[in-house]
């Protein structure tokens, strides 16, 4: 079974070639076998440079919202079909790495959150059907209060049990909170609220640890 390093990113537009270019340095320098980056605001033929072999995008407009995942060149991965919206919240791909099928999906999760997302993003992962799953990106939402913010403030506790039940239900588990089972580390900052908090998360099938 390969290894992989997995990097879920917002980056919060890359529209200037500038910026562009330095996010793909990083994802390089650090490297990267798969990246899924969120609030792209670009389609997918901006980011087909150097050492990305491949590239699958859902774009809404050049200012807000687009995901996109890239694959880097020599990796053993082909996709046999894509699933996306039309909104640019979310991307998925029935693939295979190595012969093994897998299912990669990189979301953006809509800042006023409705249970139906994740819903929609539970049956989709399960109408897909494969046994390994890598589900990562901008959650919008922390799943542990006191782990996962700096400010112990309360927020709507129906909508960690939303992330929860989709966990238990596709089977997925939050990879970095199962290696690191009481560190405080985040990832974003809300200026409005003046607190820090880890709202992107990857999560992978169990059967992945196990390996």
């Amino acid at each position: 079974m390969v290894f992989l390093k997995v990097i879920s990113w917002n980056i919060s537009g890359c529209n200037h070639v500038i910026k562009r270019k330095k996010i793909l340095t990083y994802l390089k320098q650090n490297k990267s076998d798969i990246a899924l980056l969120q609030e792209t605001h670009l389609s997918a033929e901006k980011f087909k440079r150097g050492w990305i072999g491949q590239v699958y995008s859902s774009t809404f407009n050049t200012r807000s919202r687009g995901v996109a995942i890239l694959i880097k060149k020599g990796l053993d991965f082909k996709v046999h079909k894509t699933y996306n919206d039309h909104e640019g919240r979310w991307i998925a791909l029935d693939s295979s790495l190595e012969g093994q099928k897998y299912t990669i999906m990189n979301i953006y999760t809509p800042y006023v959150m409705s249970l139906d997302f994740f819903n929609e993003i539970c049956n989709i992962i399960r109408n897909i059907g494969n046994y390994y799953i890598i589900l990562s990106g901008d959650f919008n939402q922390v799943r542990n209060i006191d782990l996962d913010k700096s400010s112990n403030k309360q927020t709507t506790s129906i909508l960690h049990s939303a992330i929860d039940t989709m966990m238990d239900e596709c089977g997925l588990i939050d990879i970095w909170r199962t290696l690191h089972p009481l560190e405080k580390d985040f990832a974003f900052f809300s200026h409005p609220h003046q607190s820090y908090s880890r709202i992107d998360h990857i999560l992978i099938s169990k059967q992945l640890v196990a390996i």
